[in-house]
């Protein structure tokens, strides 16, 4: 009997792509989240965020953006249709890092309250796939290999994410250096923006 490609994660040709693109998906999201989200409250503070206001920032959101899930669920049911929801989140996270860009320079004074604004925003967006999206990989990933490929993938991201998070913080430290640390912001938040976006495009070829 011959034996498979090393690169190979399905037997199935339709399938193997698709779990490719899932892999990939997880990197660029990854990737993100190590130039965003960790660095929300850091945003935060050089906003003259008090500390309230960072752990509102920091516990808020995600609490509320939870609720999604139950849209989810219900729209999965409605449509029948789960990638859609599926890139139609990540679509949506992508979007929300966009007005972080323009925060600081456009409106000071509501800074930190539409960064909170936003910040719901931003973690609506996997909320609201990610019922849909354990629906999908449960169908599309064989049993027999699931650890194996949640063990590459989760290998992957966790080198994109920590690879992102240094260079995000290498660019905040020079744009510092150069007193545009709001532009070192803009530029990691717009970057983050485009990473989630390949995460998009690599949901919707699955």
């Amino acid at each position: 009997m011959p034996q498979e490609p090393q690169n190979t994660l399905d037997p199935d040709p339709v399938i193997d792509r698709s779990l490719k693109h899932s892999v990939r998906d997880g990197v660029y999201y990854s990737a993100m989240m190590g130039s965003a989200e960790n660095y929300f409250s850091a945003f935060a503070v050089f906003l003259k965020a008090t500390t309230t206001q960072v752990g509102v920032l920091a516990s808020l959101p995600p609490l509320l953006a939870s609720f999604s899930q139950v849209a989810s669920a219900w729209l999965g049911r409605r449509l029948r249709k789960r990638k859609e929801i599926i890139v139609a989140g990540a679509l949506l996270q992508a979007l929300s890092l966009l007005p972080l860009t323009v925060l600081p320079i456009w409106y000071p004074d509501l800074a930190l309250p539409l960064l909170i604004l936003f910040a719901v925003v931003y973690f609506v967006g996997p909320n609201l796939g990610s019922p849909q999206w354990g629906s999908l990989m449960g169908d599309l990933v064989r049993e027999s290999r699931r650890g194996r490929f949640f063990a590459l993938r989760t290998q992957l991201s966790s080198l994109a994410n920590f690879t992102a998070l240094g260079l995000a913080g290498l660019i905040l430290h020079l744009f510092a250096g150069w007193e545009l640390t709001a532009w070192g912001f803009i530029t990691i938040f717009a970057l983050a923006s485009l990473f989630r976006a390949l995460s998009a495009w690599h949901l919707g070829q699955m």
